[in-house]
């Protein structure tokens, strides 16, 4: 008997057996892997401000700080489940810089499935795009 090539950990397992749920075709993943990504991005920012801020959302300790969180801003991002809204916060005083995501900026992200390196793959190039490499 053949062992799969895809040999997986004990919690991506479980994290495929949450994702097989509610499940019937290959559409439906990818979808869910879709907000799944998506969603990652978005948590990977509001780490990055609460570095930033030095202080976790919703903490006291922001409380008279002179910069606090000022809401989002809507950015849009094109990998190879296709575009994805994000919300990037936003500091009071404008000085956040995300490191992820960076701001002003056209982003691109490819990672391909195929290739046997980790190296971004953009098979278009729009000007100011951005290839980063997750």
């Amino acid at each position: 008997m053949r062992q799969s090539k895809n040999i997986l950990t004990d919690k991506e397992m479980e994290l495929v057996s949450l994702l097989m749920k509610d499940c019937e075709s290959t559409g439906d993943i990818q979808k869910k892997l879709k907000r799944l990504f998506a969603g990652t991005i978005e948590q990977m920012l509001e780490s990055e401000m609460d570095e930033h801020l030095g202080y976790e959302k919703h903490s006291n300790e922001g409380d008279h700080s002179g910069n606090s969180r000022n809401g989002y801003e809507p950015k849009t991002i094109y990998s190879e489940y296709g575009a994805s809204e994000i919300n990037v916060p936003r500091d009071r005083n404008g000085e956040f810089e995300p490191k992820l995501i960076k701001k002003y900026f056209f982003v691109v992200i490819w990672h391909s499935l195929f290739a046997e390196s980790n190296d971004a793959i953009c098979p278009f190039v729009f000007p100011g795009a951005v290839n980063a490499t997750l």
